[in-house]
């Protein structure tokens, strides 16, 4: 036998037959698996697109928002005059435009050619670039949502005359405005008639309420009317409520502002035109008394002489012996609210109503402690913080609707009107 034959009888012992699991895949089975995986996989990177294109959506979202929230931040930072101004690319160069960033050359249009006679204006940002996007952004401001439509209906907001309210805000600032004709309505009698028959007094109440996460501050208002021989109500209770609201926050307050027709009945007589201020939990805040005008007083110079409210201030114990008050009180007293041009002649002498002011408080040692006096006595004035407030009746210091409007970039190429590309997000102080 030769040594060929002996290696290979060999290495034939040496073999052993494949196990049923030691065999290969065959072709078709490698197949199946594939066809098998490719049923699996196509969903999964269905999903990885679809999550992708989501997070790209969100981002792009982020991004408008972002826009939609620094203008209207922007907007709010500025007198609607400064706004205006803002606007227009003759008196404010691009690179001074501070209510929105980012803002492309020539990207600032004054849609439909100007302020419409209720001083509603309408403007375009064209190519507002933010993070990897362009917007378009259009921007209505509009003042008319704040006034009634004609002299049937109630009076709004800006029928009234205010301080500037550019700044107001509904979650810090509390606006009441007594109701217009209140002393007619409630007693059937014209101005001309009431003389010194109607007394009234009008309650401010500002509370603390909870703690931590739940602090927050309310402010309520009470009103009283009587005649003259009928009992002066005497206690908090006999007083009718006629408006509160509650805000978020153990330092939420900011503002009140309390609008009110003067009770010139009041005055003629021997009577005062009431207001009480209660303040026990000692919360800082800007009181604005907003003594409205009254045209329908044929005497008004002869009123406007002898009107005299009386104020009077009720605040817990000062903080020190020098604090004062809690409170920092405006009013237009001093302004001749004359409506029309028969009484534009009255002395504005005649017109620089005397507060008196009343402040009653406990010192450091928790003894009661009072002051009197009129608004032109200086220790007082300091004590309670009395100030002048001008009352304006312009546009630009009245209260506006602005919305923001964010659109896909080139929405304002053509027509102006957004339409050609979609809206991405809105946002609106109303």
């Amino acid at each position: 036998m030769s040594a060929w034959t002996k290696i290979r009888q060999f290495h034939r012992r040496g073999r052993k037959p494949l196990r049923a699991d030691q065999r290969g895949f065959t072709l078709l089975e490698v197949l199946i698996a594939m066809f098998i995986l490719a049923i699996i996989a196509v969903p999964i990177c269905r999903v990885y697109v679809q999550a992708a294109r989501t997070n790209a959506k969100a981002r792009k979202q982020a991004s408008a928002t972002a826009v939609a929230e620094n203008t209207m931040e922007g907007i709010n930072a500025f007198s609607y005059e400064d706004v205006v101004k803002q606007f227009d690319p003759v008196l404010t160069p691009d690179g001074e435009f501070l209510i929105c960033q980012n803002v492309a050359p020539g990207g600032r249009v004054l849609m439909g050619g100007g302020l419409g006679e209720d001083g509603r204006a309408v403007y375009a940002l064209k190519g507002v670039h933010e993070d990897v996007y362009d917007f378009d952004v259009r921007v209505t401001i509009d003042p008319s949502v704040y006034a009634r439509e004609n002299e049937l209906d109630d009076p709004k907001v800006n029928d009234y005359e205010l301080v500037s309210m550019a700044g107001y805000n509904s979650a810090k600032d509390y606006l009441y405005v007594l109701e217009e004709g209140s002393l007619r309505s409630r007693y059937g009698l014209e101005y001309d008639t009431v003389y010194n028959q109607v007394n009234r007094k009008l309650q401010l109440t500002v509370t603390k309420e909870g703690a931590g996460d739940d602090a927050g501050i309310v402010v309520s208002m009470k009103a009283a009317y009587w005649r003259n021989g009928e009992p002066e109500p005497t206690s908090d209770a006999m007083l009718e409520p006629c408006g509160a609201q509650r805000f978020e926050g153990e330092d939420a307050l900011r503002s009140v502002y309390l609008c009110y027709e003067p009770n010139y009945a009041a005055g003629y007589g021997s009577g005062k035109d009431q207001i009480e201020i209660i303040n026990m939990d000692n919360v800082e805040f800007d009181l604005y008394l907003i003594k409205q005008s009254c045209p329908t007083w044929s005497d008004l110079g002869v009123r406007e002489e002898m009107y005299a409210p009386e104020v009077t201030v009720r605040e817990g114990q000062w903080a020190s012996d020098d604090q004062g008050s809690y409170v920092q009180i405006y009013h237009n007293y001093g302004t001749n609210l004359a409506a029309d041009e028969s009484h534009a002649a009255i002395d504005p002498e005649i017109s620089d109503v005397k507060a008196s002011y009343h402040y009653r408080y406990r010192d450091t040692a928790g003894n009661p402690g009072s002051a009197d006096g009129k608004q032109s006595d200086t220790d007082l004035s300091q004590t309670l913080h009395i100030g002048s407030s001008a009352v304006h009746k312009e546009k630009r210091f009245r209260m506006f609707s602005v919305t923001v409007e964010i659109y896909e970039a080139g929405a304002f190429d053509e027509d102006f009107d957004g339409s050609t590309k979609p809206r991405i997000t809105v946002l609106s102080n109303q």
